[in-house]
């Protein structure tokens, strides 16, 4: 992404009519304001959460919003999204509570296309859901427990209104480390903390990182595996177990009675699933579809199927969505929903 050159702003002011964003965004020739406010607009199509939520909070304008990304968390694995429960007894006992799970599939772009905005393009100015959020009073902060240096996370999220970073060297030193970084109890440990002490509203969000190759797992949930493909499955339980226990803590703090919390995972997984052949085909499906159509399927399902839970203190009816959905859908959603009626 780079800035239009003078020859093409006298065609982009003419003939796109809506209004520029602001400032920051006026380099940026296709980059316009819309104003959608799905709750206001009678019209505007909602799925049973978005109505859900335009009904309840109708008044409701800065609630805290806590992103968790979970690493490599693919939904296939889950219980809650019709695999057999063994690697996720945690995460499948929060999905049976008070919360909105997304049966549709959550699919990742193409990671190199986040990467060239964090890397290569960096220096240009985007205006992120973190800077909208701050402008609507939000305090904000991302934790890691790992060096934030990597894909230039430490100077790309302040440019995009991310105020505070913690990552590995605010961690107490002496916490267990395996893998990429401190573990997922370490890290959900000091999210815990950072929350307690962080002003209202916020925006947080906070990044795992032991579902991450080389798949290593406290002693306690080692299985024997040796594969790589195994071990997925013991750091995939561990992870599970790590954010039922934050959840349960969370639930105990003020804070979280006005919050509404995004767990979903950053991407899915390559490792091979035991629910497909190596064709991508179900093992044991009756599935009448071409061989082609279910050879897709399947590759969708293990590559790029990831799960989304919606819960928190402000959310207190269980539901299933089944519409299809995006990690790009999230930004506009929290915008749309609760910084535009602030």
């Amino acid at each position: 992404m780079t800035t239009v050159t003078e020859s093409l702003r006298p065609i982009t002011r003419t003939d796109i009519s809506a209004d520029i964003l602001n400032d920051i965004s006026a380099d940026y020739a296709l980059m316009r304001y819309e104003s959608y406010t799905s709750c206001k607009n009678a019209g505007a199509k909602k799925t049973d959460l978005g109505q859900y939520l335009c009904d309840t909070y109708k008044d409701l304008k800065h609630p805290n919003i806590l992103f968790i990304y979970l690493e490599s968390f693919r939904a296939i694995d889950l219980g809650a999204y019709g695999g057999d429960g063994k690697v996720s007894q945690g995460f499948d006992e929060l999905a049976k509570e008070d919360a909105r799970r997304s049966n549709g599939s959550l699919l990742l772009p193409a990671r190199n296309y986040g990467i060239s905005m964090m890397r290569i393009y960096r220096e240009n100015n985007y205006d992120c859901l973190p800077s909208v959020l701050k402008r609507a009073g939000y305090s904000t902060s991302f934790i890691f427990a790992s060096n934030a240096g990597f894909d230039q996370q430490d100077t790309f999220f302040p440019k995009i209104g991310i105020d505070k970073i913690i990552d590995e060297v605010e961690f107490p030193l002496g916490s267990e480390r395996l893998g990429w970084g401190y573990t997922d109890e370490v890290m959900f440990t000091k999210l815990l903390e950072v929350l307690d002490k962080e002003p209202q509203p916020f925006f947080s969000s906070a990044l795992t990182s032991t579902n991450h190759h080389p798949f290593d797992v406290p002693d306690e949930y080692q299985k024997g595996a040796r594969e790589y493909s195994e071990k997925y499955f013991e750091t995939m339980l561990y992870t599970s177990d790590q954010l039922y226990k934050f959840i349960r803590e969370a639930q105990k703090r003020d804070w979280y009675k006005n919050s509404i919390i995004f767990i979903f995972a950053d991407h899915a997984n390559n490792q091979p699933s035991k629910y497909h052949d190596a064709a991508y085909r179900r093992i044991g499906s009756e599935n009448t579809a071409s061989a082609a159509e279910q050879d897709h399927q399947g590759y969708l399902e293990v590559n790029y199927k990831i799960p989304l839970l919606v819960m928190g203190g402000l959310i207190t009816q269980a539901m299933t969505e089944e519409a299809v959905s995006s990690e790009i859908d999230l930004p506009v959603t929290v915008a749309d929903y609760w910084v535009q009626r602030a």
